[in-house]
C-alpha cells in the first residue's frame, strides 16, 4: 500500500508510520508496540526534507546603468561599474504555484543555494554577445520564499555591457526585454544517499524595459593649440556620441540631439546628457612632457549636462623659457580616474598620447596666429576670418 504525503512548504519533516492491525491476532501475547525487538506492530520513521517545484521571475525587466530615470548606457568592457541592469522577484514556488514562506535565510528556515544566468545578444552590435554578471551558487537572502533583486543591487546584481574597442567607433543601438533570457536552478543533494535533484525556473525573451547603447569618446577643442602669447590659456575638454546613421534617425530613435549637439563633425555630437555625478564617467588630466617645470593643467574635468568643460586651464609657469609646447595627459591609471568607455583613438587600441599640444611663443614673434589657437587671415583689407572648428 503506498501512502501519500504533501506538505505545502519547504522544509524537514519526521514522518512516521504505524500499522497496528498488521498483526493483532498475536496481540494477546506480543508486546504492542515498536520498542521490543519481537512485537504485533509496523513501524516506520523516515526524515523527508520538502523543496520547491520550481521557479519563477515574477518581474522583469532592463534598465540603463543610473536606472529608470536615466536614457542610455555607454558601452563599455567594465561591466562591474558601467553596465545596463537587470531588475527582477524570484519567488519559490511549490507545485501549486504558491509561495513556499520557508524557503527564507536564517538557521531555522531552508533557503538553498541558486545560480541565476542571463543571455543577451545584440545583433546589430560588432561584438553581439553581451558580457554579464551572473550570481553562482549562493545563498543570497530570500525573505518568505521572495527576493528581489532591484536594478541598484549592490550584493548579487545583475548586469550586462558589451566588448568595446578602444579604436573602433560603433553606431548607437537598444536592447529590448525580448532579447532577454534568465534562468535559475537550485541544486539539492540528498546527503544519505546522494541523489540530486534541480530545481530550475526561466523567463524567455519575454522581459520588460529597454536600454540604449552609446559610443563615447573624450577630446580636446583643439588637438594643437598654438601660437600662445598669454602666460596661460582655457582648453576645453568635451565628451562625443558617434551616430554616423544621419541627423534625423540619430535624433529620433536614439535620443542624440543632433542639433545643440552639433561639433562640425557629422558622425560626433555632443554628450548633452553626460553627468560625472550620476556616474557617467570621470576625466582626469595630468602633465606630460615635459614633466620638469612648473607649469601646470586643471586636473578635474567637470562635466554635468553640458557635454564639454569650457573652464580646464594650461598655465606656462614661470621656469620654461619661450617657446615651449607642453602635452596634456589622460589620466588612465584607474577608472575612477579617467573612465576607460571615454577613451578614444582612432589610430591604435591604446589611449592616445598626448591628448592635446599646447606651443606657448614670446608675443615679439607671433605673426598671424591668436591666442584662441585660431588661424586668421593676416591681410587687413581682407576682414573674413578662417578659424578652425572646434
Amino acid at each position: 500500500e503506498i501512502i501519500e504525503a504533501t506538505y505545502t512548504d519547504v522544509g524537514k519533516v519526521g514522518l512516521q508510520i504505524y500499522d497496528k492491525n498488521w498483526a493483532s491476532v498475536d496481540n494477546d501475547d506480543t508486546p504492542i508496540d515498536c520498542n521490543s525487538s519481537t512485537h504485533t506492530l509496523i513501524c516506520g520513521e523516515l526524515n523527508v526534507t520538502f523543496i520547491p517545484d520550481h521557479f519563477s521571475f515574477q518581474e522583469l525587466n532592463i534598465t540603463n546603468h543610473n536606472g529608470p530615470d536615466h536614457n542610455f548606457t555607454y558601452i563599455a568592457n567594465e561591466y562591474d561599474i558601467m553596465s545596463a541592469k537587470i531588475q527582477t522577484q524570484i519567488k519559490a514556488l511549490n507545485k501549486k504555484g504558491a509561495v513556499t514562506q520557508n524557503f527564507r535565510a536564517g538557521p531555522l528556515y531552508y533557503e538553498n543555494n541558486i545560480s541565476v544566468t542571463t543571455d543577451i545578444t545584440a545583433s546589430a552590435y560588432l561584438h553581439p554577445n553581451a558580457n554579464e554578471s551572473n550570481i553562482s551558487n549562493n545563498l543570497i537572502g530570500f525573505t518568505a520564499g521572495t527576493r528581489d533583486i532591484l536594478w541598484n543591487e549592490s550584493s548579487y546584481p545583475l548586469r550586462f555591457n558589451f566588448t568595446r574597442d578602444m579604436h573602433r567607433e560603433h553606431n548607437p543601438f537598444v536592447v529590448t526585454g525580448s532579447q532577454l533570457s534568465i534562468n535559475i536552478n537550485s541544486k539539492y543533494i540528498d546527503t544519505e544517499n546522494n541523489n540530486t535533484a534541480d530545481i530550475n525556473g526561466s523567463r524567455i525573451n519575454d522581459a520588460d524595459g529597454n536600454t540604449t547603447f552609446y559610443y563615447a569618446r573624450v577630446r580636446p577643442s583643439v588637438f594643437f593649440r598654438d601660437g600662445i602669447t598669454d602666460n596661460s590659456v582655457d582648453t576645453p575638454i568635451a565628451i562625443d556620441l558617434y551616430c554616423d546613421l544621419g541627423f534625423t534617425l540619430c535624433m529620433t530613435t536614439y535620443n542624440i540631439d543632433t542639433i545643440m549637439g552639433s561639433t562640425g563633425n557629422p558622425y560626433w555630437w555632443l554628450a548633452l546628457n553626460h553627468n560625472v555625478s550620476k556616474n557617467d564617467g570621470n576625466i582626469t588630466l595630468i602633465k606630460g612632457d615635459p614633466a620638469a617645470g612648473d607649469w601646470s593643467v586643471t586636473n578635474t574635468v567637470n562635466i554635468n549636462n553640458t557635454a564639454y568643460d569650457k573652464d580646464i586651464n594650461v598655465s606656462r609657469g614661470s621656469i620654461l623659457p619661450l617657446p615651449t609646447t607642453v602635452h596634456i595627459e589622460l589620466d588612465t591609471s584607474s577608472s575612477a580616474k579617467t573612465a576607460p568607455w571615454l577613451i578614444y583613438n582612432k589610430d591604435d587600441p591604446s589611449p592616445p598620447s598626448p591628448l592635446e599640444i599646447v606651443r606657448f611663443i614670446d608675443s615679439a614673434s607671433w605673426s598671424g596666429v591668436g591666442d584662441t589657437g585660431h588661424v586668421i587671415d593676416i591681410n587687413a583689407s581682407n576682414k573674413k576670418i578662417k578659424r578652425l572648428s572646434w
